[in-house]
């Protein structure tokens, strides 16, 4: 409305319009019209406050902004920082609603324009600060080192380390990483949520890794615009989840979960609580591993659960020994396994430890084990309850579970769950254990080689006569950091063969003179009529179980200036014209030892 006050003054109340610059005021009376140019401007938006301060770095989060008045609906434009907001939206004179764009670092500024005029405000918008979730490192024991001649060891540096966390950025703004005090040769970015870098050289002492020397336990840490990962880690003491857990509870899974030891652990086990297993994949053929567990403190109970099992039947054999002494001189075989078995479990009241061994032949491979073992100190949820609960409650899928009532995770308020942001770093020829965040008992130690996998040219065979598992390929012996293959003669030169393989010339040309065909419990096939001129040595099974059936009736072997001994080894139907060996010339000698009914062709049976 528009009040005439006096001859020199008018007095009138400005509608609710735009927020605009300065404007000409126009005054009317009859058919007159006077102007006055730029003589009202509208105040500056004051911002007065945001439904919500921070946002991941992805953005597309919906904020509300509250100020003294936004005017009507007109063109009001919201940016944070300098990134302009994705949507604006006018809701009322009071309030707007924006979804903010990708952004990093924090204490952005927050302005709203319409036309010229920039909103006055102290409001500040920050995006999430970099989160660390976990850690990949490539290389073999996560880094690859090399053995200097002056006895140093170095880290050679350039293995891939996958970082993967948040807050990363949207786009490649050139974060950098470093490896304890480190920085990394080359950092790629990949997505917000995951960064490779090249890692950089690093020396450890020459002294054993057994003794805390070696380079283990770097904290990794992400650079981006300033900002800084891996802020101290405080966490809330008074916080449980939906079921009750605490973040106590949260360190003492990621602890035992942590506790993981395969086929190249190579010293006794002290933990309460963990699992043992052939590792990843495949196991390899001629290995044996072993695993003493023997829990540092007092225990009523010991057991362990064989959840998932697939060894080859008869040949890849576990036997569970429970030790009543320190050494396990004194022991009882509480089980043997092979074949497939699920959810099989032995335990043992009188105890003080376990000793496991696994022990594979010369061919055929499965997917292994994972057993799980627990003692009397273990926590409830090892010793009670099934498989499934076996499992990194850090994990987002059980921690997004049970959040506590007011809807936060163990990721957001547990140290143990905020990030397995640390590296281990292990020499080559060495293992870790110990991969939970600030692991204080995460350590080097030296590998089992010759119980994972080597290049000495093995053939250890089950004996079932015997129930023992002998090696014709001389034996795989452990150093320090490594293993070296010991031979004697011509040992390494024997092989062995079960009865699913043919017995023809192939096999016989391929080992080397004067080595030996070791033949398993069982029938073989083979098309016969062989032709031999080196000298060797076939031996079956010591109770006489081995069998050869030729495919036609002919001669088995016909030797040539070499010396043939067959032990323990029959051909079914066998005479002087079939199944027989036909020594070729003079030089050419057969000899037949233990229950071998094999004759000479057209000759009587060879006395021993």
């Amino acid at each position: 409305s528009t009040e005439w006050v006096s001859e020199e003054e008018l007095r009138c109340m400005r509608a609710v319009g735009y927020i605009s610059g300065s404007r000409p005021v126009v005054i009317t009376a009859d058919l007159s019209v006077n102007t006055l140019t730029q003589a009202f401007t509208s105040d500056l938006i004051l911002l007065v406050n945001i439904s919500q301060s921070n946002a991941p770095t992805v953005g597309s989060l919906n904020v509300s902004l509250y100020a003294d008045t936004f005017g009507i609906a007109g063109s009001l434009a919201a940016r944070v920082g300098l990134s302009s907001t994705l949507l604006t939206n006018w809701v009322s004179t009071t309030a707007l609603k924006v979804k903010v764009s990708a952004g990093v670092v924090s204490n952005l500024g927050i302005a709203v324009t319409s036309e010229k005029l920039v909103s006055t405000s102290a409001l500040t918008f920050t995006y999430d600060v970099l989160k660390l979730l976990s850690l990949q490192a490539g290389g073999t024991d996560s880094a690859l080192w090399a053995q200097e001649l002056d006895s140093a060891r170095l880290y050679t540096g350039g293995n891939d380390l996958t970082i993967v966390g948040t807050g990363f950025g949207t786009a490649d703004l050139t974060p950098s990483v470093q490896v304890g005090n480190r920085t990394c040769l080359d950092v790629q970015w990949i997505a917000d949520t995951s960064l490779v870098c090249k890692t950089a050289a690093a020396s450890w002492s020459t002294q054993p890794c057994a003794d805390g020397s070696c380079v283990s336990n770097q904290a990794v840490t992400v650079e981006l615009l300033q900002q800084v990962s891996n802020e101290p880690c405080v966490e809330d003491l008074g916080w449980k989840d939906r079921i009750n857990n605490s973040c106590s509870d949260y360190t003492v899974n990621a602890k035992a979960m942590s506790n993981k030891y395969d086929c190249g652990w190579n010293r006794t086990i002290t933990a309460s609580t963990g699992i043992v297993t052939d590792g990843d994949g495949n196991y390899s053929n001629n290995i044996v591993c072993q695993w003493y567990i023997f829990p540092s403190e007092a225990i009523s109970l010991m057991g362990i659960v064989f959840d998932e099992f697939a060894t080859e039947a008869t040949y890849d054999r576990v036997r569970i020994y429970s030790c009543q002494d320190s050494s396990c001189s004194s022991n009882n075989l509480e089980g043997e396994l092979f074949g497939t078995w699920s959810n099989k479990s032995f335990s043992c009241t009188s105890c003080v430890g376990l000793h496991v061994i696994f022990e594979t032949d010369f061919s055929i491979v499965s997917s292994g084990f994972s057993a799980r073992f627990y003692t009397s100190n273990s926590p409830s949820w090892a010793v009670d309850l099934p498989y499934s609960f076996w499992q990194v409650w850090c994990g987002t899928n059980y921690a997004n579970q049970y959040p506590s009532t007011d809807g936060r995770t163990a990721r957001e308020m547990c140290c143990s769950c905020r990030g397995e942001n640390y590296v281990y770093e292990c020499p080559s020829g060495y293992q870790q254990v110990g991969y939970y965040q600030d692991a204080p008992d995460s350590v080097c130690e030296d590998i089992n080689n010759c119980g994972i996998d080597h290049n000495c040219s093995l053939y250890q065979y089950y004996d079932i006569v015997s129930e023992q598992y002998t090696s014709l390929g001389g034996e795989c012996v452990n150093t320090d950091g490594g293993f070296t293959c010991v031979c004697t003669g011509s040992t390494c030169d024997s092989v062995a063969v079960k009865p699913s393989q043919t017995l023809d010339q192939a096999l016989l040309d391929s080992v080397q003179s004067n080595a030996k065909i070791q033949l398993l419990r069982g029938n073989y096939s083979s098309p016969c009529n062989l032709t031999l001129s080196k000298s060797l040595t076939l031996a079956g099974a010591s109770d006489g179980s081995t069998y050869i059936e030729c495919s036609s009736a002919t001669v088995f072997i016909r030797v040539t200036s070499s010396t043939l001994i067959i032990k323990d080894v029959s051909i079914m139907g066998s005479s002087d014209t079939v199944g027989c060996v036909n020594q070729q010339d003079s030089s050419a000698v057969y000899t037949p030892e233990g229950s071998t009914n094999i004759l000479l062709c057209n000759s009587s049976l060879v006395s021993m």
